[in-house]
């Protein structure tokens, strides 16, 4: 009993091998009945198994647990009848999907498309801002809870403003004889020309003195501050009349508003060690 059953299981095997064999015979005659290279099978299914992978696709050729690649969709699609209805984080999902379509096929479309979605979220946020602001003030609970909480009204936050610009114009007026803003400037720098009247505006709200030092006539001290770009704002500080070792920093490079300008020479001041940071806020 025991014999027919090894018999049986034998039989079998011999069987597929055969199937095995007469496929790739009969795929590949030619190299069989070649007597230069002999019979051998292996290498010509092996071949033949390797053609056949060629053929199939990523999913198929993926062993299971193996990440597989993920196409892109080509168009970006919105569903604008469902999108007032979803979760926040939905659409933040939208949004990120749309983005990555869009940089990947950045066709006037979906770009337009992005920039829609952007758009509507952006409003929904001011909107949800404005009804924050018209429930704080038109619920009388609210409008009591929001007074209660430790934050700064607009009023003490514009004083507070009034306090810190005096205080710089007083550090300014104490340090008024020893620094000056030198403003290296380039013909043809339309960032130049429209600098000019801040610079105008900070000596005279401001009492810090400026003067303007044009590239080509003095190269040497712009390749000695490596200036690479118009205007480019320096801060010279003198101890003394005629200091011979003056400190001087940059402060700003490029176009600058007022107050920009104002925290730049706050920097400069305290980056000499003429003011410390508990001074200014």
């Amino acid at each position: 009993m025991s014999a027919n059953r090894y018999a049986t299981i034998f039989l079998i095997l011999i069987f597929n091998l055969n199937s095995l064999f007469a496929q790739c015979y009969e795929n590949d005659k030619a190299f069989f009945d070649d007597s230069q290279r002999g019979w051998f099978w292996g290498e010509s299914c092996k071949k033949k198994l390797e053609k056949d992978d060629e053929n199939k696709t990523v999913e198929e050729l993926a062993t299971p647990g193996e990440p597989k690649y993920k196409i892109s969709p080509k168009e970006v699609n919105i569903p604008w009848e469902i999108i007032d209805s979803l979760t926040r984080e939905s659409v933040k999902q939208i949004e990120k999907e749309s983005r990555d379509i869009a940089v990947t096929y950045p066709t006037y479309t979906n770009v337009l498309e992005h920039k829609k979605l952007q758009k509507y979220i952006s409003d929904r946020a001011k909107e949800f801002m404005n009804q924050t602001i018209n429930v704080t003030k038109q619920d009388f609970d609210m409008a009591q809870w929001v007074a209660s909480l430790p934050v700064r009204s607009t009023t003490a936050i514009n004083t507070e403003k009034e306090i810190n610009t005096q205080k710089r114009i007083e550090i300014f007026q104490k340090y008024k004889n020893n620094m000056i803003v030198m403003v290296v400037t380039a013909k043809n720098c339309s960032f130049c020309e429209k600098q000019k009247p801040i610079l105008k505006m900070l000596e005279e709200q401001y009492g810090v003195q400026y003067d303007t030092y044009e590239i080509d006539k003095f190269k040497d001290f712009a390749y000695a501050m490596k200036v690479e770009r118009t205007p480019d704002m320096f801060l010279l500080f003198r101890e003394y009349e005629n200091d011979p070792k003056p400190k001087i920093v940059r402060i700003a490079t490029g176009f600058h508003g007022l107050l920009d300008l104002v925290e730049a020479v706050v920097y400069g001041l305290k980056t000499i060690g003429k003011i410390k940071n508990e001074e200014v806020k």
